[in-house]
């Protein structure tokens, strides 16, 4: 019998997209009754709450993008409280009727956060050495290993994970590409936390995805149920200033970050599972991540950003995030904003484009209605001028391509 072979993400991403005749494949349903609990919570661990930063002064948000130099502000328990809680922390409750949700800082696909946030500290001294879960619900931290000698290493990483569950309990095979998109979404709020605070966020590009499990216990599959693990993202280390000239900024050696001891059980987040995709898990094995080397290609283009003065607190902009409440049909969009909006998309050497080395590969294709002096129509917006040539060669011959 022959076997089947298994799937590319190319043949994931042609398979999983919207069609003119129909949608990728869902749920024909949604059950309410085992929606996903949007916290991971691990269950005999102990927590150490983090102090809320409050009302307190900090830099204007325009300040960020346009790149000025923001003092750095002293490492400590209530700096990295601030930290997580800009970056992945609850920002707001709602309630309709008997149902209560919260928002949080960061946005996501249909509010159902399959992201998880992983602290590991060997520099703050208000808070003990180890690894660490952070749960928003509480806004604490949840220690989930520790070391029998502390590390070489000195500073702080933050490690990111996805549960695809969540997504897929709504969007069904398309659940892979909403995590992905949520990472995005992850990485741009923890530069522009670290950034009010004059840190900066650092991709570690080389770490592998095995890497990145065995770091944050993702691969112990007694610590998580069936169907509920956690699929590993992406590693940072945030530069605050206060230790990178004692550990260098060279390469770090993970296996001395190796965890000696662990803590914790994850929850249950449903109890059915009634719809499977075991394409969501194919997507995922095609894209396993070796490691690879240090090397970054060079940005083929940085804009700066020309943005209006903003006297609004960069934290009460980002503690105010929502998703577009409405559209009327009627009112227009003046040229200039859509031009600041277009602006704000393009790559830079500003927040949160500074922790993204590499050139773009991702470009906008733009329905454009009720722009004033813009005619309505399809525009493309090449966020790297170098790729200019090659979207006009793969689009269709009727495209005019007039600037």
């Amino acid at each position: 019998m022959a076997t089947q072979q298994p799937i590319s993400i190319l043949q994931y991403h042609q398979r999983t997209k919207h069609f003119l005749d129909h949608y990728a494949q869902g749920p024909g349903t949604l059950d309410w009754a085992d929606q996903p609990d949007p916290f991971r919570r691990f269950e005999g661990s102990t927590r150490f709450q983090l102090p809320l930063a409050g009302q307190v002064s900090f830099p204007d948000f325009s300040l960020l993008q346009q790149g000025e130099t923001i003092e750095a502000q002293a490492f400590s328990l209530k700096s990295l409280g601030l930290l997580m809680e800009l970056a992945f922390g609850l920002s707001a409750w709602k309630q309709y009727g008997g149902d209560r949700w919260a928002l949080r800082c960061n946005p996501s696909s249909g509010n159902l956060h399959p992201t998880e946030a992983y602290l590991i500290n060997t520099a703050a001294e208000d808070l003990p050495a180890g690894l660490y879960h952070y749960l928003s619900h509480d806004h604490v931290l949840e220690k989930r290993g520790e070391w029998n000698t502390l590390p070489e290493f000195q500073g702080l990483l933050i490690g990111l994970s996805s549960i695809h569950w969540r997504e897929a309990w709504k969007y069904g095979e398309r659940a892979f590409r909403y995590c992905q998109h949520d990472i995005g979404h992850a990485l741009a709020a923890l530069s522009y936390a670290a950034a009010i605070q004059g840190w900066r966020v650092e991709i570690l590009a080389e770490v592998s995805d095995a890497d990145i499990s065995g770091l944050l216990g993702l691969d112990r599959e007694q610590d998580f149920l069936p169907k509920e693990t956690e699929s590993p993202d992406v590693l940072c280390r945030i530069q605050t200033g206060a230790f990178e000239s004692a550990s260098g900024m060279g390469s770090i050696d993970l296996a001395d970050l190796a965890i000696d001891h662990w803590f914790g059980k994850a929850n249950r987040l449903s109890h059915y599972h009634h719809y499977q995709w075991p394409v969501i898990d194919e997507a995922a094995q095609a894209t396993i991540k070796p490691r690879t080397s240090e090397y970054c290609e060079p940005r083929t283009s940085d804009h700066r950003l020309v943005l209006k003065p903003a006297s609004q607190p960069a934290v009460d902009i980002i503690r105010q995030r929502r998703s577009a409440q409405q559209f009327d049909g009627q009112t227009p969009l003046a040229l200039a904003e859509f031009f600041h909006l277009l602006q704000a998309v393009m790559p830079c050497s500003e927040v949160p484009f500074d922790l993204w080395p590499w050139s773009p590969k991702i470009h906008l294709f733009l329905f454009v209605h009720r722009v004033e002096g813009l005619p309505p129509g399809l525009y493309a917006l090449p966020r790297d001028p170098e790729r200019l040539e090659t979207l006009k060669e793969i689009m269709q011959d009727a495209f005019i391509w007039e600037s």
